[in-house]
């Protein structure tokens, strides 16, 4: 009796170990992205300023974090499936520079803030992992969603609770019930030609 109970609960405490483990390593994922993006950002010539070859540094480090075309599936929900694989290619090429670009640009305000790990926790096959961004007069959290391929990626992102993939999904919408697919590109276009003009 108790060797079957020995082993029930070996059982039941090795998946537990399993994503306790899974946890560390997602966690890890993001240390790495942020220290990585930090680097990038504390290296810069301008303080101020982002400029390309900062892009070109954080466009190699988001590329091997993030998953990119899964955000952007998530971004287009069912619109995704009526799209041609070179239309899903150039969305998704699309997609990836407009976010480098938007949050390129509003990273450029970094200085000395700091963040602080907060821990993981499950979410189906998805691992969570929370962030606090912190300055003088800041405190914002910050989660990660991210899922396992050959490594741990990002596929989400939470700034106070908002959802980017959620945010994105439903302005999407709406411009494509208007304007259609290629209405959507050429909206994405302008505003990605604007990003990089300034």
């Amino acid at each position: 009796m108790r060797r079957l109970f020995f082993i029930l609960c070996l059982t039941w405490c090795l998946p537990l170990a399993a994503w306790a483990e899974s946890g560390a390593d997602a966690e890890q994922a993001v240390r790495h992205v942020v220290d990585e993006l930090t680097q990038v950002l504390k290296a810069r010539e301008d303080s101020e300023v982002i400029s390309e070859k900062d892009m070109d540094a954080i466009h190699a480090i988001t590329g091997t974090y993030f998953d990119f075309r899964k955000m952007a599936k998530s971004s287009l929900a069912k619109n995704w499936k009526k799209l041609k694989p070179a239309q899903q290619d150039q969305f998704v090429a699309t997609f990836r520079m407009l976010l480098e670009r938007s949050y390129g640009g509003r990273l450029s305000g970094f200085q000395d803030q700091t963040v602080s790990y907060l821990g993981s926790k499950a979410e189906g096959d998805a691992m969570v992992v929370s962030t606090e961004v912190k300055g003088d007069d800041l405190s914002i959290p910050i989660q990660y969603k991210l899922h396992q391929k050959d490594h741990w990626l990002i596929y989400d992102i939470r700034v106070e609770g908002q959802s980017l993939g959620s945010t994105y999904r439903s302005d999407f919408k709406k411009v494509i019930k208007k304007k259609g697919f290629d209405g959507l590109m050429t909206v994405l276009q302008s505003k990605l030609d604007a990003l990089k003009a300034n």
